[in-house]
């Protein structure tokens, strides 16, 4: 394309589409999932009750400074995940025996942008948090509108109907209670005997995944009976919140003792 006028209006057409509900009803209540944390009823009657002064006050000089705690920003606690997953991969590459393992690298395109508001309300009410407070949290979520600036200039002005902004204090803790509700799914799923983490030792603990971000690792036993039941909570998930899973960034990994042909079946089949 070479006419400016075809491209602004490319340019606007495909934000408009990436801010557009793929809702076209609301979604059903999120049904019960096993250990799942919820709000007790003394704590969702303090978040009800309206902030004193000296509370914000209290909470504000009561913070730590983990905005940069290091030269390179990242919190220390954050390393935890990044050893795990390295553990992990270095016991694949020692493998033995009949059972293989897999870990499959999930990128999720456009994450924050993509998230559904009627999923963060239900996922909310799912977590038991006051029905005033989730309106609060939806008011803030929606009341904003995107302009799109090409070439120095402002484009039309849309309102969006689904996201959530970069940069607003919100965002991160609503997507952590979203992913937060993807994780209770494994562990249903592990409960069920369904998903079968792997470990990194004999004795040592089993994961079945590790969230970094909007990068999923999920860990697994190579059978085609783990890989249906991946495709089954991935793809539950990925309609009802909104998220479409990035192919192109996506990436399996299996142990040595994963036969070649299996790994192409098992690749197919996700």
């Amino acid at each position: 394309m070479e006419n400016t006028d075809i491209i602004r209006d490319h340019i606007q057409t495909s934000f408009i589409d990436l801010f557009s509900t793929s809702q076209l009803a609301s979604i059903p209540s999120l049904g019960p999932v096993p250990f799942a944390p919820r709000i007790l009823e003394e704590e969702s009657l303090s978040l009800e009750t309206p902030c004193s002064p000296c509370e914000v006050k209290l909470s504000l000089w009561s913070m730590k400074p983990f905005k940069a705690p290091s030269p390179d920003g990242l919190h220390p606690g954050g390393v935890d995940n990044v050893i795990i997953a390295q553990e992990l991969l270095h016991s694949m590459h020692r493998k033995k025996g009949r059972v293989g393992q897999l870990i499959l690298k999930v990128d999720l395109e456009k994450a924050y942008d993509r998230l559904e508001w009627c999923f963060i309300h239900e996922v909310l009410l799912f977590f038991l948090f006051p029905k005033s407070l989730v309106d609060l949290i939806l008011d803030c979520v929606s009341s904003f509108s995107i302009s799109i600036l090409f070439n120095g200039g402002k484009m039309e002005v849309f309102k969006p109907s689904r996201g959530i902004r970069q940069g607003n204090p919100l965002s991160p803790y609503l997507f952590i209670l979203y992913l937060e509700y993807l994780s209770l799914k494994i562990f249903g799923a592990c409960h069920e005997k369904r998903w079968k983490p792997i470990k990194a030792s004999r004795s040592g603990p089993a994961f079945s995944h590790l969230f970094f971000a909007d990068d999923l690792l999920l860990c697994y036993v190579a059978s085609h009976e783990c890989c249906n039941t991946i495709i089954e909570v991935l793809e539950e998930f990925c309609s009802i919140s909104g998220q479409k899973i990035n192919l192109s960034k996506s990436k399996a990994y299996f142990s040595l003792n994963v036969d070649p042909i299996l790994r192409g079946s098992f690749v197919g089949s996700l």
